[in-house]
């Protein structure tokens, strides 16, 4: 696609290369002049490497957008791995080339998009700093419950859809479940060490009992109906919109995949489980299923929802816990699971994983 050097990080990027692919993806004629590459104020996540880019082109300095954001593979080993043996990375491309312009979800503008091979992708994405990054400190009630209202749009929009089914690249919640239920035992000692239990809490035997239960969570999570799901909706993954209207952008799609839209719901509360109220989050969940109800879907009860809520909590705690089994907790990619792990907290766990005994 381009007889440029493929890059490999932020800092490889070329004038030359950036014309390219910039070129080929139609988002400029010209070309770019240079290009300068700052990390200030980005904090790139478990599985990538981010860096924000200003350019400048030959001619008028209108031809293209003078910021965007690139999008690389962790330069973390162990997660690299990882990200690699479950597809993020080249699944992340096909998203933005397949589906962002009609997913139902405000999303970065994509520039250009580029795979060297499974471990080597670049995504040149809209820069978001002038809109508000999302905070569990600084999110209201109203702005979680308008997530959820936006949430059930999106998941209404492709509701138990063939299609969902057709796209290659696009994996089901239940992928992986031998890996997950062979690795989350492993990593419970370790889960044990780093997030604190409450007072009084039993989490002998946790880990191998969860883990027993794992294939038939996921079986469940997997099943139809079912939709697309962004699948990693974390609060570090949103932004609001600068122009106060509560619309949510929504970044990172790595983890896009196919399921039970509850999968969202829980993969969105899961960092703010800690701190939420059980009616808060009860609230919530009404919340979303109202507004699947007012977008025409039907046949799905509160109930439910609530079931496939519970266990898709258990599964993230179980996903993000089960990475602790190959990287090390101290790391600076496990200190990162360790935190969000916290933010969900083993009370909220334990409390969700009651709902395995109705397996």
């Amino acid at each position: 696609m381009t007889e440029s050097a493929f890059p490999t990080t932020p800092e490889e990027l070329t004038a030359a290369w950036l014309t390219d692919v910039l070129r080929g993806a139609g988002s400029i004629d010209g070309a770019v002049a240079s290009v300068r590459v700052d990390r200030r104020g980005i904090v790139s996540g478990f599985y990538g490497d981010i860096a924000r880019l200003y350019l400048e082109y030959e001619g008028a300095p209108e031809m293209g957008s003078a910021t965007m954001v690139a999008k690389f593979p962790t330069l973390d080993a162990a997660a690299r791995t990882i990200g690699v043996q479950r597809g993020y990375y080249e699944r992340e491309v096909a998203f933005y080339e397949q589906m962002a312009s009609a997913c139902g979800l405000r999303v970065p503008a994509c520039y250009g998009a580029a795979v060297h091979d499974e471990a080597t992708t670049v995504l040149l994405l809209e820069d978001l700093s002038s809109h508000r990054e999302a905070t569990v400190e600084d999110t209201t009630h109203a702005e979680m419950a308008s997530v959820m209202r936006q949430l059930a749009v999106f998941h209404a929009r492709s509701w138990d859809a063939e299609a969902i089914g057709a796209y290659p690249w696009l994996p089901s919640t239940d992928a992986g479940a031998e890996r997950f239920q062979r690795e989350f035992p492993i990593a419970w000692p370790t889960i044990c060490q780093w997030v604190q239990a409450p007072a009084g809490a039993d989490t002998a035997g946790v880990g191998d009992w969860v883990g027993g239960h794992v294939p038939a969570v996921k079986g469940t999570l997997g099943a139809r109906p079912w939709v697309f799901l962004h699948a990693d909706l974390r609060v570090q993954n949103l932004f609001f919109d600068a122009d106060g209207s509560g619309t949510a952008i929504v970044v990172d799609w790595q983890h896009c995949r196919r399921g039970r839209g509850a999968f969202d719901v829980a993969t969105y509360l899961f960092g703010a489980a800690s701190s939420l109220s059980e009616d808060d989050e009860r609230a919530l969940i009404a919340d979303y299923h109202a507004a699947l109800t007012e977008a025409g879907v039907s046949g799905y009860s509160t109930e439910e929802c609530r079931r496939d809520y519970a266990l898709a909590m258990v599964d993230r705690f179980v996903n993000v816990g089960s990475t602790l089994a190959t990287v090390d907790a101290a790391s600076e990619g496990g200190q990162k699971a360790v935190d969000y792990l916290r933010e969900c907290g083993m009370a909220a766990f334990l409390r969700h994983a009651h709902i395995l005994e109705t397996l």
